[in-house]
């Protein structure tokens, strides 16, 4: 899809894979180590960030502003990206902007 291309830098993980990867804080680690990290324990699981992610947050999972965990019905997969890409994030949450968006 050319919306999330030209919108989003995608990155594709392993959840049990052992290539090394480096988290925002600089902390190089497996995978599945990063996966752990961020509490990922299925996939398919969808992480975003913002832009800038703030490293003063202390609490690993709310430097992330949404989470797609499992299937998504196609119209809500898009929906979820353009949910980001709007920040309606800091407006509410996701079942919020279905409602709102239907």
């Amino acid at each position: 899809l050319e919306f999330v291309k030209s919108k989003f830098n995608i990155l594709q993980l392993n959840l049990i894979g052992a290539r090394e990867v480096t988290d925002f804080d600089g902390e190089k680690l497996a995978e599945r180590d990063l996966a752990a990290k961020y509490g990922i324990r299925f996939t398919p699981t969808l992480q975003f960030f913002p832009e800038a992610v703030d490293m003063a947050q202390t609490q690993i999972l709310k430097r992330e502003v949404a989470r797609a965990q499992g299937y998504l019905k196609p119209d809500h997969f898009i929906a979820m990206f353009r949910f980001v890409e709007t920040k309606a994030y800091e407006r509410g949450s996701f079942r919020d902007y279905l409602k709102s968006n239907s």
